[in-house]
């Protein structure tokens, strides 16, 4: 009996195989967040935000690594220190962008 469940498990596999195109080419990774095809921290976290994913609840079923997570579950509570952030904290420095000179906020610095 076990022979013939292994049986049909390798015809599964074979004929699932079959329809693959195969090419001498080298494997390429493309990226379809973008247009580019090319990974952005940018794209990511928009399809995360996009896609209906609950980052407070869902964040915790993705399979990423986990600093990675805590960094999104801080990002949507709105901790990470930015200039803005600072500036609540009584932090006495400039608060715009080094790179463009706006108002440095977890929106700017992660979404725009």
């Amino acid at each position: 009996m076990l022979g013939v469940a292994n049986l049909r498990a390798w015809h599964r596999i074979v004929a699932s195989v079959l329809d693959i195109n195969w090419s001498e080419q080298k494997d390429v990774f493309v990226w379809n967040l973008n247009a580019s095809e090319t990974f952005t921290v940018k794209s990511m976290y928009a399809a995360i935000i996009n896609n209906g994913v609950r980052v407070l609840q869902d964040i915790w079923q993705i399979k990423i690594p986990m600093k990675i997570k805590i960094f999104l579950w801080y990002l949507k509570k709105g901790v990470v220190l930015t200039k803005n952030n600072l500036l609540r904290r009584y932090w006495k420095g400039d608060n715009h962008c080094c790179f463009c000179h706006i108002s440095e906020t977890i929106n700017h610095l992660f979404f725009d």
